[in-house]
């Protein structure tokens, strides 16, 4: 920072202010500093940029978090791996969300096997935590098979390192959240991966309308997203969150050519696909997100009090199914602190998920 602030004139100034270290700056906003040392915004910008990168060397950080472990757990496809910057990190929660047969389990289920790759460093078991029926025991035994043979391990080794648990109700998740998981962590330190099918299912039919029993629903919420992100982080796990989506209303309001169809009547209000319009699907020269636009306008459940919770968010599209076109299906960054907003076209077949090569 020193250099910096000597090339933009401004260390004698500093010192007179007694502003010297990088913590001085950065408690101070671009105003007062702007005041104190009598200069423009782009000198107090980078100052700040200096100040900044001294108290936290963002590079040698991630640098050593590389060198020491594994960042991220891979899902087994180059395509899908790359788009999210390695796989699903480590330390924090991530959010896979999107409709009905998106490939939402698939995706999970892959996870809990590509994890126990003899291959990476990270390699453990998993914790397959389920609400949605029925525990998918068919397609893990297809999933088993076909990446027992890839991977030269006995199939029912693989299945056995996945604990699984069925979660009935909302006090039962609470209880296997919030107390059973942190013990079973604690006693396999091997555990890598931690998936949630799904957090929005136990309070799926809660029709409660008095403010009170709202209030203590969005607490319960909270409390759950702040001791899974201190597992997350405790214990270098990834832990795999599936959300259900609803559908996204927007209201008519006279004169307001934002809830107007972009693609006559059948197509996407510009409203909802505001959001949307930065992404460019890999392999097209145009992103085709009319083929998607309705699983893209669904919000994710259980709303902002749980969003605070999640670092990272996929989310897996599928195109509208028809006798007469076959179901297309995306892959979506919405949002991440590691990778930019990006996606790819998925298929699904005996291996899982899989990216569709450009």
């Amino acid at each position: 920072m020193d250099q910096v602030a000597r090339r933009l004139g401004l260390y004698s100034k500093l010192e007179e202010v007694g502003s010297e270290s990088p913590n001085d700056i950065l408690i101070k906003t671009v105003g007062e500093l702007q005041r104190l040392l009598n200069t423009g915004e782009a000198e107090i910008l980078e100052l700040f940029q200096a100040a900044a990168t001294e108290v936290y060397p963002w590079k040698a950080q991630q640098q050593s978090i590389s060198y020491h472990e594994a960042f991220a757990v891979a899902t087994g496809n180059e395509v899908i791996d790359r788009i999210l910057g390695g796989g699903f990190p480590f330390g924090s929660i991530t959010e896979v969300v999107g409709e009905s047969s998106s490939g939402k389990t698939q995706l999970c289920l892959q996870l809990c096997l590509s994890v126990q790759s003899p291959d990476i460093s990270c390699q453990g078991a998993a914790v397959y935590l389920h609400s949605e029926g029925q525990f998918p025991t068919v397609r893990l035994d297809q999933l088993a098979q076909f990446y027992g043979h890839k991977y030269d391990m006995d199939p029912d080794a693989l299945k056995r390192a996945i604990h699984t648990m069925y979660i009935r109700d909302r006090e039962m998740q609470y209880r296997a959240l919030c107390y059973q998981l942190p013990v079973l962590l604690a006693r396999h330190k091997n555990i890598r991966v931690v998936v949630i099918d799904s957090i929005s299912a136990p309070y799926r039919g809660d029709n409660t309308n008095k403010a009170e029993g709202r209030f203590d629903r969005v607490s319960e919420i909270c409390e759950i997203g702040s001791r899974l992100k201190q597992l997350a982080h405790k214990y270098h796990v990834a832990v795999i969150v599936i959300n259900q989506v609803s559908d996204t209303v927007v209201s008519a309001t006279p004169g307001n050519n934002k809830n107007k169809n972009t693609n006559g009547n059948n197509g996407p209000p510009e409203a909802l696909m505001a959001n949307w319009m930065d992404f460019n699907l890999e392999g097209f020269n145009k992103s085709p997100l009319s083929l998607f636009w309705t699983s893209l306008t669904k919000k994710p459940v259980l709303g902002k009090s749980w969003e605070t919770s999640i670092t990272t968010r996929v989310r897996l599209a599928r195109s509208i199914m028809t006798d007469v076109m076959r179901t297309r299906r995306a892959l979506f960054v919405e949002f991440s602190p590691l990778v930019p907003r990006s996606g790819c076209e998925i298929v699904i077949d005996e291996g899982g998920v899989r990216g569709k090569i450009p």
